[in-house]
């Protein structure tokens, strides 16, 4: 007696521990709310443990309807968990494909239960399926195996997890089933199956928590280096990463961009801080779109903004500058009370041998101020020419003029 509880509580053990990362991915779910896909990992154990409780404590009884609904809750837990990795990524399996699964992998349960009794057909069935289904979702995630070290580790634990259901199925049960319920219980197939639950079902779920921790301190930096406003980087993110990239610089060019919208105040005074928030918005973006993934877009002030470019000289920051300048000046801001043409100024330098980031940015600065002084809506290099400018003033000259015919329209209109 004593043995056999002993024996039934050693089998419950790892149901147990399943029990215990559904409530902790429940708890996380709670704490961020703004990931759901915690939520899906907290049903995939949940529903697992309870799966396992069934088969090994034999409820319901008899062999069909054990099988059948064991069958079920571990196939729901399985396309939960699946869901729930992929959720994490953007991506998904989807609902008619979880559907056609489910009831594929519940029919042959049934079907080799009632219609044609093989119990080795069902073990192939659910390890064969189950292995597929954690196939299907890894090579979806095979992006993760060049991202953070959590997610590489993540991947391959979970590659490696869908792929042994396969080997480990034909080598540990072969082609012929244990003839009795005990004999199924003690066979090499049973206790190999617990030890790899036990080694990659509870490796992959401790590192599904890792990664759900990690990426919500992610966030929380982002959030903490970010203008909450423009979505680019503060003064504090700026100093994090400019760490990070002069430790990298090896001799290579770093330039610097400091560049300001012309005529802001005005906008505040004539059409609300609403409108002005769009402004700003807005070039922002247009920043963020117009440099490279390793370029560092800072708003450095009201409407100032600044842009680290490593790997560029003063020609190719001027090349990016006028892209920008040129892009924002053509793009007129619909207003309630009318339409306003935006125009930016900006500053370039590049970074000397011994120079630090922020006497460059001053040089910049200083050279945002020339084009300020010098009509504004133009780039101000160390060899900048002045055609640009003209040309940059003569299409925001036409782009005004229209500008202003709206505004006399729409001013007729409300007399």
């Amino acid at each position: 007696m004593d043995n056999s509880i002993a024996s039934l509580a050693r089998v419950l053990i790892w149901p147990g521990i399943f029990v215990l990362f559904g409530l902790m991915f429940l708890w996380a779910w709670a704490l961020e709310r703004r990931r759901p896909y915690l939520l899906l990992l907290a049903l995939g154990c949940t529903v697992f443990a309870s799966a396992a409780a069934s088969q090994i404590l034999g409820w319901p009884s008899g062999t069909g309807p054990n099988a059948v609904f064991s069958g079920f809750l571990y196939t729901v837990a399985v396309l939960a968990t699946a869901e729930g990795m992929l959720l994490r990524s953007g991506k998904r399996l989807g609902l008619r494909l979880d559907g056609a699964i489910l009831c594929a992998v519940t029919g042959l349960l049934w079907y080799f239960c009632y219609v044609a009794p093989n119990l080795l057909a069902r073990i192939y069935v659910q390890n064969f399926g189950y292995g597929a289904i954690l196939l299907m979702a890894a090579l979806r995630l095979r992006s993760l195996r060049h991202e953070r070290l959590v997610d590489r580790l993540l991947f391959w634990t979970l590659f490696g997890f869908s792929v042994q259901f396969f080997p480990r199925t034909i080598i540990t049960i072969g082609f012929s089933a244990p003839g009795s319920l005990e004999a199924f219980r003690t066979s090499l197939f049973w206790n190999v199956l617990q030890f790899s639950l036990a080694i990659f079902g509870a490796g992959l779920a401790f590192l599904l928590l890792t990664a759900a921790l990690t990426d919500v301190m992610d966030d929380l930096r982002r959030e903490r280096d970010s203008d909450p406003l423009t979505g680019a980087l503060n003064r504090r993110g700026l100093d994090e990463r400019l760490k990070h990239l002069l430790r990298k610089r090896s001799g290579t060019s770093v330039s610097v961009i400091v560049c300001d919208i012309d005529h802001f105040k005005s906008v505040n005074d004539r059409f609300g801080h609403s409108a002005g928030d769009e402004v700003l918005r807005s070039f922002a973006q247009l920043l963020k779109v117009n440099v490279r993934s390793q370029d560092l877009v800072v708003r450095t002030g009201g409407e100032e903004f600044t842009i680290i470019l490593p790997d560029a000289d003063e020609d190719q920051a001027a090349e990016v500058a006028e892209r920008i300048r040129a892009e924002f000046q053509v793009a007129p801001f619909e207003f309630s009370s009318g339409t306003r043409v935006m125009t930016a100024s900006f500053g370039i330098a590049q970074l000397s041998a011994k120079e630090t980031v922020e006497a460059a940015m001053e040089r910049a600065d200083q050279r945002l101020y020339a084009a300020k002084a010098g009509g504004r809506n133009r780039v101000v290099g160390p060899g900048s020419s002045e055609k640009t400018a003209q040309a940059g003033s003569h299409v925001r000259s036409s782009l005004s003029i229209a500008a202003g015919g709206l505004r006399r329209e729409a001013t007729r209109g409300m007399i």
